[in-house]
């Protein structure tokens, strides 16, 4: 509580209102701050995924393993970069040696070529994962016509 004091005396009056102004200031900085964290942490490898209409994943992220490429040819699981390919797939089948669900999403940049994706598809099928999912932007697919 603020004490205010008067010139004209020793008497002193409690200041009963309360000041919101830095609570405010506060909450406008962290507003800002989540707005620009929030995409980065969604999103953790920047790529250009193609355009596609298809159906949203469901909102639990917790056990979903996203594997990206980059266009350069760059391997990741979540955030974690793989510089051989022999490396990439051994942490893939150690993930899913003992994981009841099969399940994987790849998130490969719209200039990978095709062959390649399709490689890694192959070889993840091979170590015995079931079900690979593509991961796109929503939108219409470009046909390049």
């Amino acid at each position: 509580m603020a004490m205010e004091s008067s010139t004209s005396g020793p008497s002193r009056k409690l200041l009963s209102e309360i000041n919101v102004t830095p609570f405010v200031d506060v909450m406008l900085v962290l507003l800002i701050i989540f707005m620009v964290t929030a995409p980065l942490l969604t999103e953790g490898i920047r790529l250009e995924l193609p355009k596609a209409e298809g159906k949203a994943l469901d909102d639990d992220p917790g056990q979903r393993v996203i594997v990206s490429i980059q266009k350069d040819g760059s391997l990741f699981i979540g955030k974690n970069e793989f510089t051989e390919q022999s490396e990439f797939f051994t942490k893939v089948k150690a993930i899913y040696e003992n994981r009841p669900d099969k399940d994987i999403y790849i998130r490969a940049d719209k200039e990978v070529p095709y062959g390649v994706v399709i490689g890694i598809i192959s070889e993840i099928q091979r170590i015995g994962i079931t079900h690979v999912g593509m991961i796109t932007e929503p939108g219409r697919p470009e046909t390049g016509k």
